[in-house]
């Protein structure tokens, strides 16, 4: 380079340089270098040295980044942390100390002012809370309404669903939430419960495009209707009593009964068989169902359209 031939720092050296800028530019452009030969141009030109030391204070000024005088946040916990930054990679279900599913009410409806103005992908765990349920009905709909497609796909586990929300969602939605009652019968997802009529009107349009499977979620639903009355001891509608031998051909043979996934009898058949079981109200019926029904907790089924 040019700064290393020793001729030329002669030259800078017996020059007397009367025109300071022209000194400064030169400062500029070695001081800006990585690598200058430092002690030749110290001992043979001391005017350009200061010159190449000023401007090199000027440079290390101008990079100085201050340090930030704001104090750093600090979260409670990763969940927290998401929800602020609206990144759900900061809230990793498998490290997570706390959990959304597990928040106090205090925690959660401190969290949810700023939970609700995040993306779907963290507002989904707001559907998985216990405290869904207790929020008014407009804020569960809008939430619902922004995680549909997240619905559609199960990439959460909608604990709590008003059925007043299934008029304003695609029917496709409706029939995921339907087939998720049926994944634990002592939790109910549709609240209140829908009667015949009511499912019937909203899942006559699937019935007519799934004629082998919608149906048999319809009967489904209804013996999980049942089985909840069941196991709360409430009096179900329509009742009867059957002699001791049928009794005891349903006490032996219940299990068959709730086993869907494995049974060679159509779905539809058995479901039906299973809802006329439910209805019977002999003692020893109701105590068995409610053993089986325990036993089970889910009817594991093959109804995904």
């Amino acid at each position: 380079m040019l700064y290393r031939d020793s001729w030329r720092i002669y030259y800078v050296k017996q020059c007397v340089v009367k025109d300071v800028d022209i000194l400064n530019y030169f400062a500029q452009q070695l001081a800006s270098l990585p690598e200058i030969p430092e002690r030749t141009i110290r001992e043979n030109c001391q005017v350009l040295w200061e010159a190449i030391k000023a401007r090199r204070k000027e440079l290390r000024k101008n990079n100085h980044k201050p340090k930030s005088t704001e104090p750093t946040t600090r979260y409670k916990h990763k969940l927290e942390e998401a929800i602020m930054k609206n990144d759900e990679d900061y809230y990793d279900l498998t490290t997570a100390k706390v959990y959304h599913n597990a928040l106090s009410d205090e925690e959660f409806f401190r969290l949810l002012p700023y939970w609700l103005k995040t993306k779907p992908e963290l507002k989904k765990y707001i559907l998985e809370t216990l405290q869904f349920a207790k929020l008014p009905y407009d804020v569960q709909l809008a939430v619902i309404k922004d995680c549909e497609k997240i619905i559609a796909y199960r990439k959460c586990k909608v604990k709590y669903f008003p059925k007043e929300a299934l008029k304003e969602v695609d029917i496709n939605i409706e029939y995921v939430i339907l087939l998720s009652e049926f994944d634990d019968i002592n939790e109910q997802i549709i609240t209140p419960p829908m009667d015949e009529e009511e499912i019937m009107t909203i899942f006559a349009p699937l019935c007519i495009v799934y004629p082998d499977k919608v149906p048999v979620a319809i009967k489904l639903y209804q013996a999980v209707v049942l089985m909840r009355k069941i196991m709360k001891n409430e009096t179900t509608e329509n009742s009867v009593e059957v002699d001791e031998a049928q009794e005891f051909f349903i006490v032996k043979m219940l299990d068959k009964f709730f086993d869907f996934q494995h049974s060679a009898i159509p779905m539809m058949t058995q479901a039906k068989s299973l809802l006329e079981i439910l209805h019977v109200s002999n003692p020893a019926v109701r105590s068995k169902l409610k053993e089986t029904i325990e036993e089970y907790k889910r009817i594991d089924y093959s109804l995904d359209l």
